[in-house]
């Protein structure tokens, strides 16, 4: 883990219990309601990042607090990140695609087709 990643996870002991047991029932809210989003969609597509990626070096707090990614990581749901293009400089850009939960199977078919409709595995950036 990067140390700024351990140093939260070790922050962790200092919670609590009236906060934690606060914590764990937004957690809750949060997963009931992702996965109600789910009840008339069978993917949800959003990009990776909502900007382009920090050289490590640059951030200043783990980058997965800013990543589209998190509300799905912590709903505990599958979701896959593909390539879909490049930044004007070269940098790579991803799409996020999520499924609600145990659709791991319809979820990579769908990232498998996708990735071949579009081309992205062979095509390198301008460096």
């Amino acid at each position: 883990y990067d140390p700024r990643t351990i140093k939260i996870i070790l922050s962790g002991h200092e919670l609590s219990t009236k906060d934690y047991v606060r914590l764990s029932g937004e957690l809750e809210q949060h997963r009931r309601s992702i996965q109600e989003a789910f009840a008339n969609v069978d993917l949800m597509v959003v990009p990776t990042l909502p900007g382009l990626p920090l050289p490590i070096k640059d951030a200043n707090e783990p980058f997965s607090l800013n990543a589209c990614t998190f509300p799905f990581s912590i709903a505990g749901i599958p979701a896959i990140s593909v390539p879909c293009g490049f930044s004007t400089s070269g940098l790579p850009i991803g799409l996020l695609i999520a499924g609600p939960p145990l659709s791991d199977a319809r979820l990579l078919a769908f990232a498998l087709a996708y990735e071949k409709a579009a081309g992205w595995e062979a095509r390198r950036p301008v460096i």
